[in-house]
């Protein structure tokens, strides 16, 4: 075929039935003349040459003078077999900068609909602008080789899914994260006999943890039944947070024994023996009709090590302690210590093991630290202003945001934020609150991403099922946040231990460090802040973290004070009775409630809540706590609060009127006390004995199943 002057000149092949109908007859006339096996040489020829020997559509279009074919909006080359586009376009783009736009547009689409991955069909529907010059078949296979897309694990019944990758040119520069090699070890100053006391000077303590634990192990929510649908996911998570809650309390009971172990040793006694019937009884899943018999389970339940005598423990006792690397992945992050350093302890016990010291904590260290790294890192593409602005907002004006936006305490803003950042579900709220949520979601979706792009090998490990991880996104984040928090944190420990303290721990977002002989709090704070800030270029502030009990923080918290209106020398002011001692001023049964007390044939140092139901003449409900924290969703009525207390178990009245706007009253042998439902809220998650609260309503309802019989605590 031979191309005329004038067919250049018109710049245009023109289309018609007779074109179409004489093409029909060369085709004829080629495999008439051919035959099977020459025309599949020609087929070999085609796909080695692109034709005829490089006779194709875009060879005939440059010859021509046309622009080539806008494939982007065509899915696949069958359906442009017969379409003839004439618009002159500008062919001579940048690709590489194609690419780039191409990724920063999938990036912010896939955000806005909040998102962590994209399916094929919403990509072959997905009007991309620019972009290089193919069939969306051919472009979403070049987005996964360009690494703009990555496969992911298929969900549900959609086979095809494609997760945004970004590009980080300068991560090791910006952060160590290969240095793991390192081994750190930590002077350890322990007070040991307070610690004993703590453990072993209230029975009633122990017994209350190991049933509590129990209880929380076995909790089940009753709404699940049959098939769990999309609707059970809130559900599911309380039952994962109330059995994890008391994994926790035993966990920390049997890590109590083990360090009794070790104190006796170190004071050079041998170690009290313990038998095989001694043991914990294992955990195991337990259904909602077995609730019942959670007492009598814990009734057999005994610590691992027999009372130690006080007296045959040193007050304070040194020892050293090594902090590694767990070896899960091949980049640091966080360091734990070996054997049973005082990093493995819960807040609780800490301040009694290591009373002696201080807690320097890193604030807001999550959002502080990961807002800094995304702006020093060079990242394609970089994340929206909104993400940016959400993630600046939260580390640098979290309290304002709780309070303005959120609608809410600091301490259940905070709780929330971290939630939603580590890939939880996004909180009912509306408005604001709403809007600023999403965006936080989308703040996590983004720093996964990144996670994910920085360490891909990691990532699909962790989505074998030998690892366990449930969700691999969020696990992946964790880790890379930590090695993070690690990075400034072995700084401020090399400064720390170049003091030569007698105690220093690392306790994840902060240190625990005996105090400084020649400075005060505030100097080593203002000190420790510079040197992280030489050393890894990240501004963090440090400040002494102050622990309280629940207690104590409602006593701080309280708008007014009173005293009690009990007598001097009610009986009920007595040890033992703080349960009917609430009960009487709750129902306003004081002279009744005496009585009963006086006439009881025992006048025990403790009561269980079964025995004071008895007493009374009562119900006690237990009320399980909402969401995976401590805090109680209060409906108006009668309650009873029981708290740990620091060792010394101790139970206070609730009251809490109908209107919602007015004050809770809270009522002990020695107070009456007015308090907002916010501080009540805030002391219970974060007193040091959060985890070991239960409330009880008081009624004369009868029991549900689910309400049994934590009443022998």
């Amino acid at each position: 075929m031979k191309i005329s002057t004038k067919m250049v000149s018109s710049r245009k092949i023109k289309t018609s039935n007779v074109s179409i109908c004489a093409a029909l007859q060369l085709q004829h006339a080629l495999e008439a003349q051919h035959n099977q096996q020459e025309c599949a040489q020609m087929i070999e020829d085609y796909v080695q040459w692109g034709g005829d020997h490089g006779l194709t559509e875009s060879t005939m279009r440059e010859a021509c003078g046309l622009p080539l074919r806008d494939m982007r909006e065509i899915s696949n080359r069958a359906h442009a077999i017969i379409q003839v586009d004439d618009d002159d376009k500008d062919v001579d783009k940048d690709p590489d900068k194609e690419w780039e736009l191409l990724r920063k547009f999938i990036v912010s689409h896939v955000l806005d609909l909040r998102r962590p991955d994209i399916t094929k069909h919403m990509l072959l529907r997905l009007k991309v602008p620019g972009g290089p010059n193919l069939t969306k078949e051919n472009l979403i296979k070049e987005l996964v080789n360009n690494k703009i897309l990555a496969e992911t694990p298929a969900r549900g019944k959609t086979a095809e899914v494609y997760r945004p990758l970004l590009a980080c040119s300068n991560l090791q520069t910006v952060v160590a994260f290969n240095d793991k090699h390192r081994e750190m070890v930590f002077p350890e100053n322990l007070q040991a006999r307070g610690f004993v006391e703590y453990v072993q000077g209230c029975p009633a303590r122990r017994e209350n943890a190991f049933v509590l634990g129990r209880f929380f192990c076995a909790a089940k929510s009753s709404f699940l039944r049959g098939r769990p649908s999309r609707t059970d996911a809130g559900v599911l998570d309380k039952s994962d947070a109330y059995q994890e809650r008391g994994r926790k309390l035993l966990e920390q009971e049997k890590l109590f024994d083990e360090i009794l172990r070790e104190l006796t040793k170190l004071s050079g006694d041998p170690a009290p023996a313990s038998t095989q019937e001694s043991q914990p009884a294992k955990r195991r899943r337990v259904k909602s009709k077995e609730l019942l018999k959670v007492k009598e389970e814990s009734d057999d339940v005994k610590p691992l090590v027999q009372n130690i005598s006080v007296a045959d423990v040193q007050e304070t006792l040194h020892t050293q302690r090594a902090y590694v690397y767990s070896g899960e992945v091949p980049f640091r992050s966080r360091r734990t210590v070996k054997g049973p350093g005082v990093q493995k302890f819960c807040r609780r016990a800490v301040v009694h093991l290591a009373s002696k010291s201080v807690d320097l904590d890193v604030e807001n260290s999550v959002f502080t630290l990961m807002y800094q790294l995304i702006e020093k890192l060079t990242i394609r593409p970089p994340p929206p202003d909104y993400v940016k602005e959400t993630l600046r907002q939260c580390a640098k004006e979290r309290d304002r945001v709780c309070r303005e936006i959120l609608k809410t305490s600091k301490a259940d803003g905070k709780s929330k934020l971290i939630k939603v950042f580590n890939g939880g579900g996004i909180p009912s709220s509306e408005g604001a609150a709403a809007s600023f949520f999403e965006n936080m979601s989308r703040v996590s979706i983004y720093c996964r991403w990144l996670a994910i792009s920085c360490f891909p090998d990691e990532h699909a490990r962790f989505q074998q099922p030998e690892t366990k991880k449930k969700n691999p996104d969020s696990s992946i984040l964790s880790y890379f946040y930590h090695s993070l928090e690690d990075f400034v944190l072995s700084a401020a420990a090399d400064y720390l231990l170049g003091q030569s303290p007698k105690h220093l721990s690392l306790h994840y977002d902060g240190v625990r460090v005996s105090p400084a002989e020649s400075e005060t709090t505030e100097e080593v704070c203002n000190k420790l802040q510079e040197h992280v800030k030489q050393t890894t270029g990240f501004d963090v502030v440090v400040r002494e973290k102050v622990h309280r009990t629940v207690l104590q923080i409602i006593l701080d918290e309280a708008t007014s004070k009173r005293a009690s209106v009990l007598s001097p020398d009610s009986v009920l002011r007595g040890n033992g009775n703080c349960i009917p001692a609430a009960v009487s001023l709750l129902l306003k049964r004081t002279s009744e409630v005496e009585q009963a007390v006086s006439r009881a044939p025992t006048r025990p140092s403790t009561r269980s809540y079964r025995e004071c139901e008895k007493l009374l003449d009562v119900n006690l409900i237990p009320q399980l706590p909402e969401h995976d924290s401590t805090s109680m969703q209060l409906q108006p009525g009668n309650f009873l609060l029981h708290m740990e207390n620091g060792g010394t178990p101790h139970c206070v009245g609730l009251y809490v009127p109908d209107d919602s706007s007015l004050e809770i009253t809270v009522l002990d042998a020695s107070n009456n006390i007015s308090i907002q439902t916010s501080s009540l809220d805030s002391a219970l998650r974060d007193g040091l004995d959060g985890i070991t609260c239960i409330l009880f309503h008081v009624t004369h309802d009868k029991k549900t199943d689910l309400a049994t019989h934590l009443l022998g605590a």
